[in-house]
């Protein structure tokens, strides 16, 4: 793939012992939005970063990086600890944080291209954002041109940075996985929750045996909407997940996204809210307390002095009564509930195991682990 563009406004420039982008870096304190684009940065100085520390504060940075000495695969111990020692430095130099504000940065392990350019003055040539640059020949152009600029801004960069890999892709990666192991394991506490709720455990001469309950209310309300929040949190998280899948390094080789999972889980979802509307919900929202009270109440010209032990058992016996109607109309739902719950649990196991079958170390920063 090309892109290309023809400038008005270009001035061809040549260096030997200063940097051919200087003009740049002069345009960096009236800058709103700074660009740049190197094969690499000096391990021993900091002229040029601190050049970016020095910006205004609501400057806006774009940094994107290679790392030379990173490679797809090493060839023993020693090739790998040397391209920690690399990636670490480069880690450590290139932190947004240390950086500014507003700072973002990528690292694109294809690139070899350079451009240094800010919203008024672009260069692009042979120079690395490097000081070592400066002791080489050095060449390329230096262009105020601002069609030629937005289109290094909209077009240039953003092909690159969709083959690069944020700053804390390694954190992010990690951070996903554990939240998918985590989601398999609440899905499974839920079921196992829901399924204490609605049966119950009987113990008849040593044989264990589970029984629908119909005597004993143990589901509430809350327990509905805590449900609910968490299954739209997964969702946000599948939808965070499937970031990763749609990164260009993967779509080009083929793999799918997580769209289809993303579309089943929504369903089943909205399964449960539905279910969650139901006699379901008839279940969770009886008190018996609330019930035996209103019974009461109803009966308070009888249930006095002598009569009211008479009316209390009474007023529970019919409370227990309409339990057990109330649980007898949610059983098909709540056997439908805990369904759902497993199909969920299913689908989060099909993620990690998706999740893990991706080349990851093509986008970790850090891909000397084996």
């Amino acid at each position: 793939m090309i892109i290309s563009k023809r400038l008005e406004d270009a001035e061809f420039i040549m260096s030997k012992d200063e940097l051919t982008y200087s003009a740049v870096i002069e345009d960096f304190k009236n800058a709103s939005q700074i660009h740049i684009l190197t094969y690499n940065i000096s391990k021993d100085q900091n002229v040029l970063l601190k050049a970016l520390k020095d910006c205004e504060k609501d400057t806006e940075i774009c940094i994107v990086s290679n790392i030379p000495g990173r490679w797809e695969s090493y060839f023993g111990k020693t090739y790998a600890d040397k391209a920690k020692r690399s990636i670490s430095l480069y880690k450590g130099k290139l932190s947004p944080q240390k950086i500014a504000d507003k700072a973002e940065v990528y690292f694109c392990f294809s690139n070899h291209a350079k451009i240094i350019m800010t919203d008024n003055i672009a260069y692009v040539g042979s120079s690395n954002f490097s000081e070592e640059s400066a002791d080489n020949f050095e060449s390329g152009f230096i262009s105020r041109d601002v069609d030629f600029i937005e289109f290094l801004q909209e077009e240039v960069f953003p092909w690159i940075i969709d083959s690069s890999s944020e700053y804390k892709t390694d954190e992010e990666l990690l951070f996903l996985e554990t939240a998918i192991r985590k989601s398999i394991a609440m899905f499974g506490a839920m079921h196992e929750e829901y399924y204490q709720m609605f049966y119950l455990l009987s113990d008849h001469r040593g044989i264990e045996k589970w029984y629908y309950n119909t005597t004993s209310s143990a589901l509430h309300t809350r327990d509905l909407e805590k449900a609910k929040e968490i299954c739209y949190q997964y969702l946000e998280l599948l939808k965070r997940v499937n970031k990763i899948f749609d990164l260009r390094v993967f779509y080009e080789k083929g793999i799918d996204n997580l769209d289809t999972v993303i579309e089943e889980a929504s369903h089943t979802i909205e399964n449960m809210e539905m279910l969650f509307m139901g006699s379901v919900y008839d279940l969770a929202k009886f008190d018996e307390q609330d019930f035996v009270d209103e019974y009461l109440s109803e009966c308070y010209a009888e249930a006095y002095d002598e009569k009211l032990d008479y009316y209390v058992d009474k007023a529970m016996s019919a409370a227990s009564n309409a339990f057990a109607e109330l649980a007898e109309e949610a059983k098909d739902e709540a056997d439908m509930l805990l369904r759902q719950i497993e199909e969920l649990e299913t689908l989060a196991k099909k993620v990690l195991k998706l999740f893990k079958s991706l080349p990851l170390n093509d986008i970790r920063i850090d891909n000397t682990k084996k």
